[in-house]
């Protein structure tokens, strides 16, 4: 199943969808949303339609040198650096990771102080990252989070703390933003300094159980916090899914050390397909940069097997997700039939997708993917519900946003499922059931609202 893989160099730029939380996001955002490049959105054969609108990002191409976005302006009048890895904190405000410009930065979705600094609601500010947007290296620990150097980030997310985890993918590290002081990870932790959590020893070292900060990443790329706190991340040079407890204890079947690092899906970095159903350590797995994570309300960790155009899981626990009967630490395939190609409103084990990038739940549990390799949004809903004024089946999939195997910018405030998109990337959800998309080939954020938010006949778990 697995087939010939292709890897994003230093430098280059290829961003995936992504999903935002925060209630009534784009209310919130409405100062900064725009039209976009033809915008005349045509009318949808589909009722399942979202409306589609930018909140980040002009659309323009950047330079080969960008350098840092300005800060403290109108969000949609900057030029990102291929967006990738986006996330939604508490108080509304996005935050992307500006891969290009080796940046994390935030729309700020109220007015306030956020990160140490005063932002203004539609307005753009980078939050992490040197601001002269130079890549380098910093010493962990000693900065604020302007006075660190990225680079190349990919993933970006953020916990009910305020604390931002970042993919430093150039440095093959993981870098943690306290927002409140406290013991995190095994280690002492500040308010306002970026310390690191992972990364640091020799490229490709994945022993299993050691400390994680002598541990040897390779371009890690999506991160994630799961509802104990700890960090997962994806370790895509080496084809592992990874976590590094907050705290002792026993997740995903394993016991776990705070501060050290342990592999839960993919073995010795083999690239391939197998281990449905058995331990996902002992799993043979192929992401790809950008391969987001998503964890939901009960610990599970999800994640684009983006190679093998497949959307696998690592339960936390015992019991039924999509349709499967799981167990504790094993690993299952829950969205495709491995087949790269489309097809829509069919049973999630049968559907073909192609190269998925992005992933996330909603407040009722229904998984949402960025199917990179189609241009769209897919919705994967929990039960049968309304979405966006159209009735859906559980367990199957829907195309939310975009149109198959059209690429390009067009339908900004128009039904989503009108609108062209370019190469989706990281993705979000907020309980009102907006969706944030890192539309990463046009260099934008965009906002899907939905007509209603997702009402549901019956919970499924």
């Amino acid at each position: 199943m697995a087939v010939g893989r292709m890897r994003r160099g230093s430098g280059t730029s290829r961003a995936r969808g992504v999903l935002v939380a925060g209630v009534a996001l784009a209310a919130t955002l409405g100062c900064v949303l725009d039209a976009g490049p033809a915008a005349a959105a045509k009318k949808s054969k589909d009722a399942l339609a979202p409306s589609i609108t930018t909140v980040a990002g002009n659309g323009r191409q950047p330079p080969d040198t960008a350098g840092a976005p300005p800060g403290n302006v109108a969000a949609t009048a900057v030029t990102l650096g291929s967006p990738l890895g986006v996330a939604v904190d508490s108080h509304g405000n996005i935050l992307l990771a500006d891969q290009d410009n080796n940046v994390v930065r935030a729309v700020a979705g109220a007015t306030g102080t956020f990160y140490g600094q005063a932002m203004t609601a539609g307005r753009i500010y980078t939050v992490m990252g040197n601001v002269d947007g130079v890549a380098g290296q910093s010493g962990e620990g000693r900065d604020g989070p302007l006075g660190v150097d990225l680079d190349d980030p990919n993933g970006v997310a953020v916990d009910a703390l305020g604390d931002i985890v970042v993919s430093d993918t150039g440095n093959d590290a993981v870098q943690l933003y306290c927002d409140s002081p406290g013991f995190r990870y095994g280690v002492s932790m500040k308010a306002g300094i970026v310390y690191t959590i992972a990364g640091g020893g020799t490229e490709g070292d994945v022993t299993q159980g050691g400390q994680a900060l002598a541990a040897g990443l390779t371009s890690p790329d999506g991160v994630a916090f799961d509802r104990y706190g700890n960090v997962i991340v994806s370790d895509t040079g080496d084809d592992l899914v990874r976590v590094v407890p907050q705290t002792s204890g026993t997740y995903y079947g394993q016991a776990m050390q705070a501060g050290d690092i342990y592999t839960i899906a993919g073995i010795n970095g083999d690239y391939g397909y197998s281990g449905n159903g058995r331990p996902g350590a002992l799993a043979a797995i192929s992401i790809e940069p950008f391969d987001g994570l998503a964890t939901d309300a009960q610990g599970d960790v999800v994640f684009p097997d983006a190679d093998n155009n497949v959307i696998r899981l690592v339960a936390a626990s015992g019991g039924t997700r999509f349709g499967v009967s799981v167990r504790a630490g094993d690993i299952y395939t829950i969205v495709g039939n491995g087949g790269d190609g489309y097809t829509d409103k069919k049973p999630a084990l049968k559907t073909q997708i192609s190269a998925p990038q992005g992933v996330a739940f909603d407040a009722a549990g229904d998984l949402l993917v960025s199917d990179a390799g189609n241009n769209v949004v897919r919705l994967v809903p929990a039960a049968n519900e309304t979405y966006a004024g159209a009735k859906v089946k559980k367990d199957r999939v829907y195309t939310i946003a975009g149109e198959s195997a059209a690429s390009g910018y067009t339908g900004n405030g128009g039904p989503a499922t009108a609108a062209e998109m370019d190469d989706p990337a990281g993705i979000a959800v907020a309980p009102s059931g907006q969706v944030v998309v890192a539309d990463n080939g046009n260099n934008v954020v965009r906002v899907l609202t939905a007509v209603t938010a997702p009402t549901q006949a019956k919970r499924r778990r």
